[in-house]
C-alpha cells in the first residue's frame, strides 16, 4: 500500500477529532496527556476507545494499572490542553498547574474541566504506532460549577494543532 503523504494528510485531517486529556495514576505518581483519537463504541456496556502512543509513558501507566481518566475540555480550554503535550510536573495537588482530586478509582480528575469519565481497561489492541485501548466507563463526573450549561467541547480543527495523516 502506497498512500500519497499529502493526500493522506488532507483526507485523514478531515475526520473530526476532539481534544481531551487522559490521566492515570501508578504507585502514587500521576500523569496526564493530551489525546485526540477518542470515541464512544458501545452503549451496553458503556465503552470508549482511546488511541495512545505505544512508546509513551501514558501507555505504560494505562496498561499496567488497567484504568484511566478521560477529560472533556471546553472550547475555551486550549491553553490547558497544551500543558499536557509533554509529561507535566506534579506538585501540591496539581498536574501541570491544573488542580485535581482523586477519582473513585484513584485516577486524577482535573477539577476545572466540564466533564470526566473514569474507565477500567477492557482490552488493548496493538496494530500500529498507537494502542487502541477500550475502557469501560465506571464513573462519570460533571463539573458542579457548570450549573446545567451545555458542554461545547474543544475540537482539534479549532486549534492550530494537527494530529492526523
Amino acid at each position: 500500500m502506497n498512500l500519497d503523504p499529502e493526500l493522506r494528510k488532507k483526507v485523514l485531517g478531515a475526520l473530526t477529532y476532539g481534544v481531551y486529556i487522559l490521566t492515570a495514576e501508578r504507585d502514587g505518581d500521576y500523569h496526564a496527556s493530551t489525546v485526540t483519537w477518542v470515541s464512544q463504541v458501545s452503549f451496553e456496556p458503556p465503552l470508549v476507545m482511546v488511541a495512545v502512543r505505544r512508546e509513551s509513558l501514558m501507555y505504560v501507566y494505562v496498561v499496567t494499572t488497567g484504568r484511566f481518566g478521560l477529560h472533556i475540555l471546553d472550547r475555551e480550554q486550549q491553553a490547558m490542553a497544551a500543558r499536557f503535550f509533554k509529561k507535566p510536573p506534579v506538585e501540591e495537588g496539581t498536574i501541570g498547574g491544573v488542580p485535581f482530586r482523586p477519582g473513585e478509582t484513584g485516577v486524577p480528575i482535573l477539577i476545572p474541566v466540564p466533564a470526566a469519565l473514569e474507565c477500567q481497561v477492557r482490552s488493548v489492541t496493538l496494530l500500529g504506532d498507537h494502542a487502541v485501548v477500550l475502557g469501560e466507563i465506571r464513573h462519570l463526573h460533571l463539573n458542579p460549577n457548570r450549573k446545567g450549561a451545555d458542554i461545547e467541547p474543544l475540537r482539534l480543527h479549532e486549534t492550530p494543532w494537527k494530529y492526523s495523516g
